[in-house]
């Protein structure tokens, strides 16, 4: 399926015929994040999520944190805005310093 508004794709969709399949797209769920930041441990959209490996690196360090969720959620809206590349190189300079935490992350994406 092809969503195109003024002659431009702007969403794509495969479709699933088999049965018993569960599809989610963890993208169409970060507007439950930003409400229950703690989906993120164990809400079915987000525990198989596919995310480039230093993303998933800083994902499992920040949840070991106080309102760790909460941080990697943030990190996620900025993310949608400016695309998965800044924040994978943003993540791979947070883990080169040895010391993630949201906030760095957020100023190397800045």
């Amino acid at each position: 399926m092809r969503i195109v508004a003024g002659g431009q794709v702007i969403a794509e969709h495969l479709r699933r015929f088999g049965r018993d399949q569960l599809i989610c797209d963890p993208w169409h769920y970060l507007s439950v994040l930003e409400k229950k930041p703690g989906a993120l441990r164990n809400g079915a959209p987000f525990v198989a999520w596919d995310l480039p490996l230093p993303i998933q690196q800083v994902r499992e360090r920040l949840l070991k944190q106080p309102r760790g969720d909460r941080a990697f959620v943030e990190l996620l809206l900025i993310a949608r805005d400016v695309g998965l590349e800044p924040l994978q190189v943003a993540c791979e300079l947070a883990l080169e310093c040895g010391v993630v935490s949201g906030s760095l992350v957020m100023n190397e994406l800045r």
